[in-house]
């Protein structure tokens, strides 16, 4: 994992972390109920029963080094930062087998350490992560397949996709295979291969898609422990029956979402270069 990788990560992880303090302790002194977990069978995330361990010191840094539900429980309400963990194993991972096959005639004593280094990471992470690592590798599938569509021949794949994809989620609802992780991870991927580079055709939609990309890491560290908090201290756990008022909130907690991390992104990821040249800096002094 190279120093870039790991400044972009930081940079906003560990401001995202003690964002998630905050937001918990304020939280649990005004809906202590919904931090210790009773509220978890309604959102399916965050903190979860007698699991105290998720706010602890140890948490905080287990999670800063990406050992959540490895070592260590996922840090407070800020259950989304599960998945972290697996794309930083994967990142890891992943140039050490693709380094290591591609060396396999240069340099065999290389191939091997990389390939055995990899095959050890990938037996000592939980099951649960390394075979998901299935699904994360179907991106390089899309990126080397996709950009072969060209024409008609895309737009039907698209329209294809598009259906499959749905089909997918609705049994992702239920105990079917066609439901699982990887058979909605594959018809994603179906989807995404006529989708690549459609975005350039609109300015609109290449500056929307621009800046959405920027945020995106930010959105995805920072939300969850600010909604928690709106959910759990202004709604008080409320669900909402589809109406006029209910949508109207969520567009509102949607803007406000993307109001917030965007701020956020400009305080802290939007510095990732210069905190990456001052640690290259500190290193090679």
């Amino acid at each position: 994992m190279s120093l870039a990788r790991l400044s972009r990560l930081w940079v906003v992880l560990l401001p995202a972390l003690v964002l998630t303090v905050l937001c918990d302790q304020l939280g649990s002194y005004f809906a202590p109920d919904a931090y210790a977990g009773k509220l978890r069978h309604l959102w399916m995330s965050g903190p979860e029963l007698n699991e105290a361990g998720g706010f602890s010191i140890s948490a905080f840094f287990g999670n800063l080094v990406f050992l959540q539900n490895i070592s260590f429980p996922v840090f407070g309400s800020n259950g989304p930062l599960w998945s972290l963990a697996n794309e930083f194993w994967y990142y890891v991972i992943f140039p050490l087998l693709a380094g290591g096959i591609a060396s396999l005639q240069k340099n065999p004593l290389k191939c091997g350490a990389w390939l055995l280094l990899g095959g050890l990471i990938i037996w000592w992470l939980p099951l649960s992560i390394s075979s998901q690592g299935l699904i994360w590798l179907l991106g390089v599938g899309v990126w080397k397949i996709g950009r072969k569509l060209t024409g008609r021949i895309r737009e039907i794949w698209a329209m294809a996709g598009f259906f499959v994809f749905l089909a997918s989620l609705a049994f992702s609802k239920t105990e079917s295979l066609f439901g699982s992780d990887y058979a909605v991870g594959i018809a994603f991927s179906f989807w995404m291969f006529a989708l690549l580079g459609a975005w350039k055709k609109l300015d609109f939609l290449r500056s929307l898609s621009r800046y959405f990309s920027e945020i995106s890491y930010t959105l995805y560290v920072v939300h969850f422990p600010v909604l928690f908090l709106f959910a759990a201290t202004v709604l008080k756990g409320k669900q909402f029956s589809p109406g006029a008022m209910s949508y109207g909130i969520f567009a509102a907690l949607f803007l406000g979402c993307i109001g917030f991390s965007t701020a956020f992104y400009w305080l802290f990821e939007k510095r990732t270069d210069r905190v990456r040249q001052f640690a290259t800096k500190l290193i090679s002094r």
